[in-house]
């Protein structure tokens, strides 16, 4: 990937498109939206590809997520994640264990995993 500096915002060419990032909404992504959005994201599709494998049929997943910060240095101290889903005869010792699964297999939760607490929820409906 190529980032350029474009007078107010960051740019990235990913071929396909451009994604801009900068310090307010109006001109592009925050950098803690697409950093928590990356570890969503990792996260959401290892779940939803270890279900699948176990043929694990479900309506939809969403996740909520609060991040809590640390205003002295403005770091990031956790991410909550509360995976939703709805589907029927969901068993959540199961969903439970494939979510703890997906961690272990995500990139992007392994790399903070010593310094930032992840802490997730399953609502099941």
């Amino acid at each position: 990937m190529k980032f350029t500096w474009k007078n107010d915002h960051m740019e990235i060419d990913l071929g396909y498109r451009k994604l801009k990032i900068a310090e307010n909404e109006e001109q592009g992504f925050l950098p803690i939206q697409l950093f928590i959005s990356s570890i969503v994201g990792c996260n959401t599709y290892l779940f939803d590809t270890i279900l699948k494998k176990q043929k694990i049929n479900y309506n939809y997943l969403t996740v909520k997520t609060e991040v809590e910060k640390n205003n002295d240095n403005n770091t990031i101290n956790k991410i909550s994640l509360n995976f939703i889903i709805e589907g029927e005869n969901l068993k959540k010792e199961k969903l439970l264990k494939n979510l703890k699964l997906s961690r272990k297999y995500c990139g992007m939760a392994q790399s903070i995993k010593d310094s930032i607490k992840i802490e997730d929820t399953l609502t099941i409906k």
